[in-house]
């Protein structure tokens, strides 16, 4: 099942809720990454609370990376706002 018409990645997923501000569908993705994450886990030292928030951070980076205008990343920081859950908002950076 590795057609991604059929299954896209979980990043894309993850990227599609916060464009567009869609916090139902971000709190799903974020799901499934844990799901995904607790499926392969390798390091059992590490909080799984914590390698799920480090992984929401780095794909929040590398989405605003992507965006080479700072109108346009600040219209995105908003809407990424927007989108996640109050949990995660916490725990996060200022972005």
């Amino acid at each position: 099942m590795a057609d991604p018409k059929i299954n896209p990645r979980l990043d894309h997923l993850f990227w599609a809720s916060l464009l567009l501000s869609d916090h139902d569908r971000c709190e799903l993705a974020i799901s499934a990454l844990a799901i995904e994450q607790a499926a392969t886990r390798k390091n059992l030292k590490i909080d799984p609370n914590e390698q799920l928030h480090n992984t929401v951070k780095h794909l929040i980076t590398k989405l605003l990376r992507l965006i080479e205008t700072k109108e346009t990343r600040n219209i995105v920081v908003q809407r990424i706002n927007q989108a996640l859950p109050e949990g995660l908002k916490q725990t996060m950076e200022p972005l």
